[in-house]
């Protein structure tokens, strides 16, 4: 019974470790174990990760009895943590800030859309937080992307701030009555 709890209590731990992606080695003296993340990702070197944590099952005797006592053998388990992450990469910074944007285009685009930049006009290819038609998108617009609609706000804004710098506010006097 003593020998089947000792067994069941390991299940359990191996169990647990391998989900965790755990190795496991004859002892700590051993040249480190291969571990999960060695294995599935050649790439992190094994200097890059964290020191394995030993855990020691410690020998067990049996309790006095008539028998003569037992002793069973030391089973060291290294864990490995998983590597961290690599950092993410710098944010590309947005084509236009909100502080450059002049307030003219931000009240045009409060009364096109509502400041909405997916915006779609059923009755013509407008799209985007300005109503741009696709025209006029693929001459000012990111060729990125095919419809303003489908551009990101920066990207939009930018496209907008080049229309009113080369038209001014003359493209969108068809809503001048709410801006104007």
């Amino acid at each position: 019974m003593r020998n089947l709890t000792r067994l069941a209590a390991l299940g359990a731990a191996l169990a647990l470790m391998l989900t965790l992606g755990v190795s496991i080695g004859a002892s700590a003296a051993d040249a480190p174990p291969a571990t999960y993340s060695t294995i599935l990702d050649p790439l992190v070197a094994p200097s890059t990760l964290p020191a394995p944590i030993t855990l020691e099952l410690a020998p067990t005797t049996a309790p006095a009895t008539t028998a003569a006592p037992t002793t069973s053998s030391t089973t060291t388990i290294h864990v490995h943590p998983p590597a961290a992450p690599p950092p993410l990469p710098a944010p590309i910074p947005p084509a236009v800030s909100a502080g450059e944007l002049p307030a003219i285009l931000v009240a045009i685009r409060g009364c096109e859309s509502h400041h909405d930049y997916t915006a779609r006009n059923p009755r013509s290819s407008a799209s985007g937080a300005f109503q741009f038609i696709d025209s006029t998108w693929r001459a000012y617009g990111d060729s990125r992307w095919t419809r303003a609609y489908l551009a990101p706000r920066d990207a939009q804004d930018a496209a907008a701030l080049r229309l009113y710098r080369a038209s001014g506010t003359s493209p969108w006097n068809a809503s001048r009555s709410c801006w104007g």
